[in-house]
């Protein structure tokens, strides 16, 4: 059986959760800094699926690391890390999304799933439904809407981020209790 190591570099992945996840960056696509040193995060974006935007939801709250950079552990030194789940609103995301809150492993707190538009609009009533069902298995659901700068500036703070991620509050290495 292969290492860690020698799978992550012939797949092109890393395991992360137990899971395969597109190796992503902590910083946004001008480079600059997602928030908190992977070594000691304590809030975790993990991406579902390829494209989720977990990477450009780093960067826009300036909080946390994705979860493609490191593996998440049970225990960092602010206590269990905090994941949120990402995930877009189309019907492959949001199988990826139950697949990957059924195996978040026990140990770490699981915040919530944050659903990105895949579109702009309104989604389909199947999609609304299955956001719906998803909502009943995860501590919070939130969903950010359609960000057209986010086509050409990935990453970038947006008023809609901020505001559909309040409800959630989260602990950082700097702050007690930090509100995204």
């Amino acid at each position: 059986m292969p290492s860690i190591a020698e799978y992550e570099a012939a797949t092109g992945t890393e395991a992360v959760l137990g899971l395969d996840v597109p190796n992503q960056s902590t910083t946004g696509t001008g480079g600059e800094s997602a928030g908190v040193d992977p070594a000691s995060a304590s809030v975790v974006w993990i991406g579902a699926h390829g494209g989720a935007g977990a990477r450009s939801l780093a960067a826009a709250t300036g909080v946390g690391v994705v979860g493609g950079e490191h593996e998440v552990t049970t225990e960092t030194q602010d206590g269990p890390p905090q994941v949120l789940v990402v995930a877009r609103s189309d019907a492959r995301g949001l199988d990826a999304a139950a697949e990957t809150v059924r195996t978040v492993p026990g140990g770490v707190q699981l915040i919530g799933l944050v659903i990105s538009a895949d579109a702009p609009g309104r989604p389909p009533r199947a999609i609304r439904t299955r956001i719906h069902e998803l909502s009943g298995t995860v501590p919070h659901l939130v969903t950010i809407p359609w960000i057209s700068q986010w086509r050409l500036t990935p990453g970038s703070p947006h008023p809609a981020v901020t505001k559909a991620l309040a409800p959630l509050s989260i602990t950082t290495p700097h702050q007690k209790e930090q509100k995204l």
